[in-house]
């Protein structure tokens, strides 16, 4: 949980939320220069997604979806062509997320022991 609040907190990146009804939902950490992320070392001019986390009572309604999608976007904007990221094994739910929005496993990046790694070429 340190590491999470360090991340939040962290100047670096851009904290994005997802807010209904006046109640943060969920939240990921978009690094445009993934360098900076603090994780992994990924090539020179990709970005990374850290922390993407839904609140327990809010999962199954999107808010992951809609947090990475808004990742992308801004990847898209900015003209960055690759995106990774870490995950755990036994998170299904995100994997599921990755996967379905064209992630794929990169396994020659992955941290052992500890998270696997995935690549979006976005173009």
């Amino acid at each position: 949980m340190d590491n999470v609040s360090q991340t939040v907190r962290a100047p670096e990146g851009m904290l994005m939320v997802a807010v209904a009804g006046g109640i943060i939902q969920g939240a990921v950490k978009f690094y445009p220069d993934a360098s900076q992320s603090g994780m992994g070392q990924w090539p020179q001019g990709v970005a990374a997604i850290r922390i993407l986390a839904v609140s327990p009572q809010s999962r199954g309604r999107g808010y992951g979806t809609l947090l990475a999608r808004e990742c992308l976007r801004r990847a898209e904007a900015l003209g960055i062509s690759t995106i990774f990221l870490f995950t755990g094994e036994f998170m299904h739910a995100a994997r599921h997320i990755y996967e379905k929005l064209g992630f794929k496993r990169v396994p020659e990046f992955d941290r052992a022991p500890g998270p696997i790694a995935y690549r979006l070429e976005m173009r």
